[in-house]
């Protein structure tokens, strides 16, 4: 599950979720079954799951359109 609101970047696989600003290149990641209000970051512990969510993501938006305009 992939979505973009106001400027704030997330996907979700399985109980994992990550969220960043989109301007931001750090992800936050959450483990929704054991942290269900997202208080605990654990993408320092998971750099494998959040390079794979970052790309999915990043693909996903390009795919779908989501990114901004670049200005001219």
């Amino acid at each position: 599950m992939y979505w973009e609101h106001q400027e704030h970047c997330a996907i979700r696989k399985g109980n994992m979720k990550a969220v960043k600003k989109l301007e931001e290149t750090q992800w936050k990641l959450f483990d929704l079954k054991n942290d269900r209000t997202e208080k605990i970051d654990i993408a320092v512990k998971h750099p494998q799951l959040v390079a794979e969510l970052d790309q999915a993501w990043n693909e996903w938006a390009k795919r779908c359109f989501v990114l901004p305009k670049k200005s001219k």
